[in-house]
């Protein structure tokens, strides 16, 4: 450690604290509104600060003039501030009054990337220069941002051979998929299949799949561009049975689909190339080429009519939609294919608006799915008693891949939505996993499409008050498809009749359903009970609602429960309940019981009205500190980042990460964290900072937020959540923990777009939060991409009316297109779905046509009735991370109040 020198304040171990805490307030002052690293546009993007102009504190010293210990979160300060060019002017000073300490402490890398960010190009190639020596700790990272400084200059080739040796001498490099993308892009715009090739060669013992088939479809398309038309078949007819909906597939498929190509290829492989057209949402020339493969392949014909009605269907035209299934259903050989046609082809003509003829079909779909035992109604069962949920209980996993307790899309083969819709049936998602690939054959449905016919069928005729029908249709469900179908109709059911007043018989048909296993539905059975038992049973209507409010998953009836208990119908028996709840709480605390008293004061925290809520709170807050595990929570705080002076200069011997295997060297963690660059070091700080015990996942998830690697930090705070007990009080876990759960990235573009357009910010941001995870490179099985996942069909008709023009699918990777698009959309389906943010999240993802039918056969017209209708669960379940995420934004950043239960994730 160097010698401290008076003129800097002091000894070190007096400022300790004092630096500690000021590193705090530089990031809360920023309101953790970074912006996300978007490769392979590297530049961070700033986002404006949450502190008023009138807060701001008087400007501070130059950073030559502080105290070394005051110099790192100086540093972060004008990073995640975006003020590169005061950064590197106070550099300048540093480096002539401190020459010492910047060469010790590899400042010049820092001022390297902030001269860049400058754009003092020269000046930043010559500070990065000593880090492109041999050997260099940083020498990966200089060569990154080397070779940015000659793009900028316009100096290609030199940008080529910086990103070449970055790619082969650095397979482990924090930017070495940057630079191979960058170089691919490169290959590809100047240089010959051939070389394509051989670029491909050498890269394929060091890169994943997805990067193989990157690379083999842009030669695919170089093949193609060149003449030679039967290699690129040769080698992109393969990459399509691989996989039909990635980016290289489509890649693939707009080159192969050429009149002069098409005639080399196959009837199979035209259906092929239709397929993916399809997936990648070019109804148009799917279609034909569809239509071109049918009569030749007489042993595809059902996969083929399938695919066709579903090309027909994604382009709105559902008059032939219809006619294709019909056609299907017409020569299907078994029962299941006919049902499943007969279902689309009602799906079709119920979005025409003809109630009737869709009723007819759903009759065929139910006869060919076969009769089953002849329906009888269930026996009535004893009403149940909800059962308390344990404090242990974990929820459901939120790690991505692994499936969540959401139910499975109801809907068998569910088409692809609306042209203005966002996702495909192949996007949609089971049980909370992505997307699976297209499937080969019809003949695999998720679900039988006579039961969801069936149910369907029921939700039209409560529409149309033909009860009795209605109740045929619930008898025949629940006997003939028990199960998931069975309680879907059975909630409708209940729901239609909550809606018409008939109370009682609702409780009744509630009260018979055997208690579901999914957790999301037995909130919403709660919660329907708590609407049916108002009026005369407020007492048990109340303890319905507090169910629903303590269910160990983010149900968002909790939501609508806490807005049901702020009816002035049960104020009486509310101030009842808690007068009751506060003495025992009371009683219990007076004899150190503590641990029994938590329990029922978070019961009243839940109940309390909104003025009585804060009072309420900090009366659990005093319990909790009682309790080692609920304390361990309240103080939990992110571990303190390396600072300047560092204990020891990092030297030349610790090797960047090389051919030998990835970089762990803390030295160069501790520097680049020192810095402030925390984007430099987001492939270290998770080595450091594991996922466990909490101070290490919340230090993890900060840094990757100051990193710009939202995906990643999200996650760290999802999984750091799961050992949060599950009856914590959302408003006592950590600030910063809730902001990392819902940050706030891109958010002064978002606030500027969504005023342009008249678009909810805060609903732009949940939806993009859903949507992507912040993440800019993102892209859905079903073609959509961004960070609000847009389909291309959609982004050019949005985009038309903005004067974008000629937009392609890479434009929707850039944050500053797709956000002003999303603004544009969410501010459109405002103003045709009357401002309701449940109708403009459900047409968000399933389309707005598709949310005009659920809300034509809504039992009232009120956002939990609406929920409750929306028949698509992949659909479902969007709407309710949405919205969380929306009440949840508005507690967090804009004093919204308490809203929903115990879980705080979406």
């Amino acid at each position: 450690m160097p010698p401290e020198r008076a003129t800097w304040g002091g000894p070190r171990a007096r400022l300790q604290k004092w630096i500690a805490a000021g590193i705090a307030l530089v990031l809360l002052a920023l309101g953790l509104t970074v912006a996300a690293r978007r490769p392979p546009v590297r530049r961070r993007e700033v986002a404006a600060r949450a502190v008023a102009a009138r807060d701001q504190p008087a400007p501070p010293p130059e950073i030559s003039r502080l105290p070394v210990e005051q110099w790192t979160p100086r540093f972060i300060e004008l990073e995640q501030g975006g003020e590169w060019k005061a950064l590197a002017r106070q550099l300048d000073e540093v480096r002539a009054e401190h020459a010492d300490l910047y060469q010790a402490w590899r400042l010049g890398y820092l001022h390297g990337r902030a001269l860049l960010e400058a754009g003092r190009l020269a000046e930043a190639a010559a500070a990065l220069e000593p880090f492109l020596a041999s050997g260099h700790p940083l020498r990966d990272l200089a060569l990154h941002y080397r070779a940015e400084v000659a793009e900028e200059k316009g100096d290609e080739e030199q940008a080529a051979r910086l990103r070449e040796e970055l790619a082969f001498q650095y397979p482990q490099g924090t930017w070495r998929d940057t630079a191979v993308s960058d170089l691919a892009a490169h290959v590809q715009a100047h240089g010959t299949a051939a070389e394509m090739q051989q670029l491909t060669a050498r890269l394929a013992p060091t890169v994943d799949a997805a990067r193989k088939r990157d690379l083999e479809a842009r030669r695919v398309e170089m093949l193609h561009a060149a003449g030679d038309l039967a290699a690129a078949v040769g080698l992109g007819v393969p990459l399509l049975k691989e996989d039909l909906a990635d980016d290289p597939a489509e890649r693939v498929a707009r080159a192969l689909d050429h009149p002069e190509t098409v005639k080399r290829m196959k009837p199979e492989e035209w259906m092929l190339l239709g397929e993916s057209l399809r997936s990648h949402r070019h109804f148009d020339r799917a279609a034909e080429l569809l239509g071109k493969a049918l009569d030749r392949l007489p042993a595809r014909r059902e996969d083929l009519f399938f695919a066709l009605g579903r090309a027909h269907f994604g382009a709105e035209r559902y008059t032939e939609a219809e006619k294709v299934y019909l056609r299907g259903a017409a020569q299907a050989r078994a029962g299941e294919p006919r049902a499943m046609f007969y279902y689309h082809a009602s799906r079709a003509a119920q979005l025409q608006g003809d109630d009737a003829r869709a009723e007819q079909e759903m009759g065929q779909a139910i006869k060919a799915a076969g009769p089953g035992h002849p329906a009888r109604k269930p026996p009535r069962k004893p009403p149940r008693r909800p059962a308390k949920p344990k404090a242990a209980d974990s929820g459901p996993s939120l790690r991505p891949g692994v499936a969540h307790e959401a139910r499975v899309v109801r809907a068998a083969f569910v088409a692809a939505p609306s042209r203005s819709g966002r996702r495909a049936a192949a996007g949609r998602r089971v049980k909370g996993r992505r997307a699976e690939k297209p499937r080969s054959s019809i003949m695999t449905p998720s679900v039988p499409p006579g039961a969801a016919a069936v149910v369907q069928r029921l939700r039209t005729r409560l529409a149309q008050k033909r009860y009795a029908e209605a109740e045929a249709d619930l008898r025949y469900a629940v006997q003939r498809f028990p199960g998931e179908t069975g309680a879907d109709a059975t909630v409708a059911y209940a729901v239609g009749l909550v809606a018409a007043g008939r109370t009682a018989p609702a409780i009744e048909t509630l009260n018979a359903l055997a208690r579901p296993s999914d957790r999301y539905v037995v909130s919403e059975v709660d919660y329907w009970q708590g609407r049916a038992r108002e009026a005369d049973d407020p007492g048990r209507a109340l303890t319905e609602y507090l169910q629903v409010l303590r269910s160990p998953v983010p149900t968002h009836f909790a939501y609508f429960a806490r807005r049901r208990l702020a009816d002035p119908a049960l104020a009486a028996r509310l101030a009842e309940e808690l007068k009751a709840r506060s003495a025992e709480v009371d009683r219990l605390v007076a004899a150190g019981e503590v641990d029994a008293a938590r329990p029922l004061q978070t019961d009243v925290v839940l109940l309390a009205p909104a003025a009585d809520r804060p009072a309420e709170v900090e009366k659990l807050r005093r319990i909790y500190e009682k309790l080692p595990r609920y304390r361990e929570v309240l103080d939990l705080k992110p571990q303190e980042f390396p600072r300047f002076p560092l204990p020891t200069p990092p030297g030349f011997e610790n090797a960047p990460p090389g051919p030998a295997g990835p970089g762990t060297e803390p030295e160069r963690l501790d520097l680049l964290l020192a810095m402030g660059l925390f984007d430099d070091a987001i492939d270290l700080a998770p080595v450091r900072y594991g996922l466990s015990p909490d101070p290490a996942a919340i230090t993890r998830s900060l840094a990757l937020h100051l990193g710009g690697a939202p995906r990643g930090s999200i996650y760290a705070a999802e999984v750091l959540m799961r050992s949060v007990p599950d009856d914590f009080i959302p408003e006592l876990l950590p600030r910063t923990l809730r902001e990392l759960l819902y940050p706030r990235y891109f958010y002064d573009r978002v606030l500027a777009e969504s005023k342009k357009h008249g678009a909810d910010p805060r609903l732009v941001l949940s939806v993009m939060r859903e949507e992507s995870r912040f993440d800019p490179r993102a892209k859905s099985a079903a073609a959509a991409r961004g960070l609000l996942q847009f389909i291309i069909t959609t982004a050019r008709e949005v985009g038309r009316s903005l004067g974008l023009v000629d937009l392609n699918a890479e434009d929707l990777y850039d944050p500053s297109i797709i956000i002003q698009l999303g603004a544009k959309y969410v501010a459109d389906l405002s103003r045709q779905f009357e401002g309701d943010p449940y109708r403009i999240a459900a047409a968000y993802n399933a389309g707005p046509n598709q949310v005009k039918l659920w809300w034509r056969l809504t039992p009232a017209p009120r956002a939990d009735a609406f929920f409750s209708s929306i028949s698509f669960d992949e659909t479902k379940n969007y709407v309710r991370k949405v919205l969380n995420s929306y009440e949840r934004y508005g507690e967090t950043y804009e004093q919204a109040g308490p809203t929903g239960g115990l879980r705080l994730e979406p």
